[in-house]
């Protein structure tokens, strides 16, 4: 066996030549007879103005004519050279055919979709438009009020910048400043008395209690000189009548009741002393006794009385 084409490899001996590589030969007989059948076939007189036709759109066309062979030629070329391409092409086309094939309801589903979407589009077109003119206007109005203030924008943003960064850096001691702040308040809360607008005392409140109680013996010496009695103008006096509230200083003699009622007792045994808190617990609208006076006296004070 030879190549029709000129050079040629011989065949090794005991090769096989599959199916795929063979082909029957046409044969010159049946070639020539079925030219014979076409031409036959063909009506002379359409052939004859045919190319009668042809000669006249052809006539000074010539050079047109080449250059349209020569641009299809290019064209062929092009084709033949991206063949490859071509070839990918149609496959990759042939698979996307494929899987709207498989998929025409859903194709279906998604037109109709735009479809109505579509539809709502053109039947709200006005809102739309006014939409789109509104967002334009405030854009323009948006830019003149940047460029208006662009120098103070420049400015805020920068330290707006500078911000950032110094709470980036101290987070954590934000954290903890939070954290100790809110425990900070909520010790302050429990030591307020907001109904009475005082602090709670407590045992925090001990020494000041000492000087309500030294404040309050003083007073007490106060007004005895002036009500001229000096046999209660020391603090002897008032820490052996009322030793509960004005010992301070041990052995202590022991008293009958408590703070108040002793209180009561020793200003009992000063008339002039009684006389006037009595008249001022009346003004006060108490009932006027000692007793009743010296309570109120006591509710007033925090730590004592029984209130803090």
């Amino acid at each position: 066996m030879a190549s029709t084409w000129g050079r040629s490899r011989t065949l090794r001996a005991g090769t096989e030549i599959p199916l795929s590589r063979t082909a029957v030969p046409a044969e010159p007989d049946e070639l020539l007879r079925s030219l014979q059948n076409y031409l036959g076939g063909l009506d002379t007189k359409t052939v004859t103005a045919f190319v009668e036709n042809a000669a006249q759109i052809l006539q000074g066309n010539g050079e047109n004519l080449n250059r349209l062979i020569q641009g299809a030629a290019g064209v062929v070329s092009t084709l033949a050279s991206k063949r490859n391409d071509l070839a990918s092409l149609v496959v990759e086309l042939n698979k996307l055919t494929l899987a709207l094939g498989s998929r025409q309801q859903k194709v279906a589903q998604l037109i109709t979709a735009y479809n109505q979407v579509a539809g709502t589009l053109t039947s709200n077109r006005s809102a739309v438009e006014g939409t789109v003119s509104g967002l334009n206007s405030a854009s323009l109005q948006l830019a003149s009020l940047l460029i208006e203030h662009r120098a103070a924008l420049t400015t805020d943003i920068a330290t707006l910048a500078t911000t950032g960064r110094t709470l980036d850096k101290n987070v954590n001691r934000l954290a903890l400043t939070t954290r100790w702040a809110a425990d900070l308040f909520a010790g302050a809360s429990r030591a307020v008395d907001f109904t009475h607008n005082w602090l709670r005392l407590n045992n925090q409140g001990q020494p000041l209690a000492m000087l309500i109680l030294q404040r309050l013996e003083e007073r007490l010496m106060e007004l005895c000189a002036e009500a001229g009695v000096p046999s209660c103008t020391t603090s002897q006096y008032w820490a052996s009548h009322v030793p509960s509230l004005f010992c301070f200083q041990p052995p202590c003699k022991a008293g009958k009741g408590s703070g108040a009622n002793q209180l009561a007792a020793a200003l009992n045994g000063i008339p002039q002393l009684k006389n006037q808190v009595q008249q001022q617990d009346q003004q006060n609208g108490g009932s006027g006794s000692t007793q009743d006076a010296v309570q109120q006296l006591f509710n007033k004070l925090p730590g004592f009385g029984g209130t803090s």
